[in-house]
């Protein structure tokens, strides 16, 4: 009888203990709990205004944004939101279209988002792009830029490109015409000294 009412007693005395100290959870421990129940917390967006486009998406206005909050999205519109940094888009796997065109991005990373089959990215301040994990990609609207280079070699769904607008000519475009596009038909480049060079 007396060991079943020590036990008793330090069953009271445990839940006693967690009572105490369960509403001060440090905001580590509440994200970690949030983690267990609702999928990875995505780390802070560094562009709010990119955060609040999706928070609209997810009808989540406050709270931690988790990665399977952000899963079953297939098609994100961020256009004209003045958006500098799209960071967070990584944790979008299941995306496949992404118009973020008419920002200030100087980077934009889609190389985990391999579902991509359009991408609009058009009147931004890009100076790279890559495109070598989207093999999916059937559709590149990236004008407007300032893009040197692009490699298209693993793209080889790609059926439309437009990157007039960044002082490339079709031989800064690497693979273009080993996937099967047509030169000013399904590829539009800029023009420069040759005829055959279609333009915008």
């Amino acid at each position: 009888m007396k060991r079943i009412i020590a036990v008793v007693f330090l069953i009271i005395l445990i839940l006693g203990l967690t009572a105490c100290t369960g509403g001060s959870d440090s905001p580590a421990q509440s994200q970690q709990d949030e983690s267990l129940f609702g999928g990875a917390v995505i780390s802070p967006f560094n562009d709010p205004g990119f955060e609040a486009t999706v928070r609209e998406i997810i009808g989540k206005p406050e709270g931690y944004i988790t990665v399977s909050d952000v899963f079953g999205i297939t098609y994100l519109n961020v256009r004209n939101r003045s958006i500098n940094d799209i960071s967070g888009i990584e944790y979008f796997t299941s995306l496949q279209v992404l118009l973020c065109g008419n920002n200030q991005l100087t980077t934009l990373d889609v190389t985990n988002n391999i579902a991509l089959k359009r991408l609009e990215c058009i009147d931004n301040q890009l100076t790279a792009l890559d495109l070598t994990n989207n093999p999916a990609l059937t559709n590149l609207e990236c004008q407007y830029n300032r893009l040197s280079a692009l490699d298209v070699t693993n793209n080889t769904a790609l059926r439309y490109l437009d990157c007039t607008m960044n002082g490339m000519t079709q031989h800064d475009v690497i693979g273009w015409d080993d996937i099967g596009l047509v030169l000013g038909d399904t590829f539009l480049v800029d023009a420069k000294d040759r005829s055959d060079y279609r333009f915008v």
